[in-house]
């Protein structure tokens, strides 16, 4: 179940390589070959890229290549390569990328053949003869290119967010905009204490691996993850899908069934078994581009301070998971969870009552119990 979620992500990623590939293809395309045809002489290099042919290596090519980014990514999930600096694992994914690319020059000439776009004889004599060693080069310096930059954005697109690359790469939030989000912020119980007793490396890679879980959490409940926080992390949705209310409690208790899953790997690697409290809000919040050395998207307003003091009163009240009233109150037709008390209560900072539920998955129902989605 777990590794069919982690495949979404792989899936998104292969899609957004092959996109981007089949791009890259055609933009050396209509630079060096179609903007320079009047240049080249009569020939076989000049029918084979005014034919077909072109056009039906470039999509298989980018399709396969595609597959070959899937591939390469699920043996880069391996806890080895993770653990590699940034720049190392781009090295050595776009080595493997460019070893996928001969497996898929030859499927592409397959298939030119079978589908009788281009003839064996002229296809071998065009590789032979039609390119020199200089254009050779040339094709060979943009591929290597071309392969290094799709993986660097793959990369920064887990870096900084898949929503994100393309918001900000559009400018999207360059000006303030109003919305309305659900927040749900969640911090390690006893982190102190923990900390202490691990020691600052240890505890820091505990953080690491319990994040790394979250990652199959954000997929199921297709969660944004707006920002980590030393143990804390605060995932966001639109409050305007429908059940996103309902996904955000989900999502608490299905992290609590994977770490709950993994019970015995972390008491064998750390000597503790991580626990972790939740405080949800939803309402309005402006979200803006912010920063210039370094660019992030924020969310600005009360929204996020009510969330991080439910937070806080949930170590208060000794509870698992506090919501607010505009979160419990569309929750509450949910038949995977129930209220165990609600209370009306004064938190820092502000002055009026707010009424706040706590949340525990229905007693007796398995699905609701782990938190794993119907």
């Amino acid at each position: 179940m777990l590794r069919s979620r982690k495949s979404r992500l792989l899936l998104r990623e292969s899609i957004f390589a092959a996109l981007a590939f089949t791009g890259a293809l055609y933009v050396y395309y209509l630079v060096a070959n179609w903007g320079l045809q009047e240049f080249f002489v009569e020939g076989l290099l000049k029918e084979y890229l005014t034919s077909p042919a072109v056009h039906v290596e470039y999509v298989v090519a980018g399709v396969l290549f595609g597959a070959v980014v899937g591939v390469v990514n699920r043996f880069a999930e391996t806890r080895w390569l993770r653990r590699k600096s940034f720049g190392l694992i781009v090295l050595i994914r776009t080595g493997l990328y460019i070893s996928g690319l001969a497996v898929v020059a030859a499927i592409v000439m397959v298939i030119l053949v079978v589908s009788t776009l281009w003839p064996m004889d002229d296809l071998i004599a065009l590789w032979r003869g039609g390119f020199t060693p200089r254009y050779r080069f040339a094709i060979g310096v943009w591929l290597v290119l071309m392969v290094a930059g799709i993986d660097f954005l793959l990369e920064i697109r887990r870096v900084i967010g898949q929503q994100n690359l393309w918001r900000l790469f559009t400018g999207h939030y360059r000006q303030p905009r109003d919305e309305d989000r659900v927040f749900l912020f969640m911090d390690l119980e006893a982190s102190t204490t923990t900390a202490e007793a691990l020691g600052h490396k240890l505890y820091s890679q505990l953080i690491q691996e319990c994040f790394e879980d979250l990652t199959l959490v954000a997929l199921e409940y297709d969660a944004a993850i707006y920002q980590y926080v030393g143990d804390e992390v605060i995932l966001s949705w639109p409050a305007g899908r429908v059940g996103s209310q309902s996904d955000s409690v989900r999502a608490f208790f299905f992290f609590e069934s994977i770490l709950a899953e993994k019970r015995s790997s972390y008491q064998e690697r750390f000597g503790v078994v991580p626990v972790f409290r939740g405080g949800i809000d939803m309402g309005p919040v402006t979200a803006t581009e912010i920063g210039d050395l370094k660019r992030d998207i924020a969310y600005h307003g009360d929204v996020l301070n009510t969330a991080a003091r439910i937070l806080d009163l949930c170590k208060e009240r000794r509870q698992r998971l506090l919501v607010s009233d505009r979160v419990g109150d569309a929750v509450e037709v949910d038949p995977t969870v129930r209220s165990s008390w609600r209370d009306e209560v004064v938190m820092k900072g502000k002055r009026e009552h707010t009424a706040v539920y706590s949340l525990e998955p229905v007693a007796g129902d398995e699905e609701a119990e782990r938190g794993l989605p119907e």
